[in-house]
């Protein structure tokens, strides 16, 4: 059963398994950023910092976020990375969320 938490700025995602750091840095509304223009409803992501470069990008980094082209429009999808935390059974303590090793 996942611990029951929020994501907010300045948390720190460790994904114990590949070693892979993420830091949440602030929500946008995706469709206003690619097309200035509000759309009815929100279409929010998180703009966030990953501690590998593309190149050498982890699984995690590679399936929640995009190439650094798109990364301004699209960042780390809200809804996707909050399943994603859940479904492992992440852990969340002060700012530091841990997703723990598959056993």
């Amino acid at each position: 059963m996942p611990t029951r938490f929020t994501l907010e700025p300045g948390d720190m995602i460790v994904f114990e398994e590949t070693g892979e750091i993420c830091i949440l840095i602030g929500l946008f509304d995706k469709t206003v950023r690619s097309t200035g223009k509000r759309g009815d409803i929100p279409n929010l992501a998180w703009d966030a910092q990953w501690t590998r470069e593309w190149a050498v990008a982890g699984p995690w980094q590679e399936f929640l976020s995009v190439p650094p082209k798109y990364v301004q429009n699209y960042g780390v999808s809200r809804v996707n990375l909050f399943n994603r935390l859940s479904h492992r059974g992440a852990v969340k303590k002060d700012k530091v969320i841990t997703v723990k090793k598959l056993p």
